[in-house]
């Protein structure tokens, strides 16, 4: 073989290695310097999270509302034709809400379990934004609030004919408030 042939056989040779990724082509790269210092050994910790009980509030139901003036646990469901339920029609203005043919009122009674950042004013509940979705796709808004025989509640206008409902606060999950009437 003469010389010229092995040099260009070299170089194919090289340029196939290249491009297979087994070589470099920088024929005329700088070796790397060593370090001068010596390296500390770091010593690496790996955490590793034991569970824990997840705190339940008392008094909790499970059916919790947070809201910027505390947290609140739903402790009863109720349906009703009139708000309040109990209220007579014969009397002027004895009823909040009066009874609507096809309508019924959805009362959620709630105590307070942890306090919040602040007291509510007067409409911060009427304008929390809070809604219930009725199994039949309906929206209720929230129409009224206050103290029924000494609990709190929040009340909802909806349609008789609907039995599932799911009471939407913002900053919440939804709440799975049941069926039934």
């Amino acid at each position: 073989m003469n010389a010229k042939r092995q040099i260009a056989l070299t170089c194919l040779l090289a340029i196939a290695l290249s491009i297979s990724g087994c070589a470099s082509l920088d024929f005329f790269a700088t070796p790397t310097p060593l370090p001068t210092s010596t390296a500390t050994l770091t010593p690496t910790f790996t955490l590793t999270p034991t569970p824990t009980a997840t705190p339940t509030l008392v008094g909790s139901t499970g059916l919790d509302v947070l809201t910027p003036w505390g947290v609140y646990t739903i402790t009863d469901v109720q349906h009703a034709l009139r708000l309040p339920p109990d209220c007579n029609v014969d009397l002027p203005d004895d009823c909040i809400v009066p009874p609507e043919t096809g309508i019924h009122i959805l009362i959620l009674y709630w105590k307070k379990i942890a306090p919040g950042v602040s007291e509510a004013a007067p409409d911060d509940i009427a304008r929390s934004g809070a809604y219930v979705g009725a199994n039949d796709g309906t929206r209720a808004d929230l129409i009224s609030h206050g103290i029924l025989s000494g609990e709190e509640y929040i009340a909802f206008k909806i349609l008789a004919s609907s039995f599932s409902y799911i009471l939407y606060w913002p900053g919440n999950q939804p709440v799975n408030l049941g069926s039934g009437h």
